[in-house]
């Protein structure tokens, strides 16, 4: 017999595609920060965004990196699984 809870369940930890988590990112950091990155320089992995930005951008974007990945799960809180830390 069809379980209509066993069908749903597998919706119930859907993770937001990588492009999504990259535009808000982007924007995140923009408003947080006031810096400019590419997309081409953000990789999203398991939950973690790792950066490959020159070091002194990268460090002033860890400087803000709590208030950074408040907002961005702030935004992305319709999904269970979110990013949990940024490299």
């Amino acid at each position: 017999m069809f379980n209509i809870s066993d069908y749903l369940a597998k919706f119930k930890n859907i993770t937001p595609p990588d492009k999504f988590v990259k535009d808000e990112l982007i924007a995140v950091v923009k408003e947080v920060a006031g810096i400019d990155i590419e997309k081409s320089n953000i990789d999203v992995r398991n939950g973690t965004i790792f950066l490959s930005l020159d070091p002194l951008i990268k460090n002033e974007i860890f400087l803000k990196k709590n208030e950074v990945l408040e907002s961005l799960k702030e935004k992305l809180k319709v999904y269970k699984k979110t990013v949990r830390n940024i490299h």
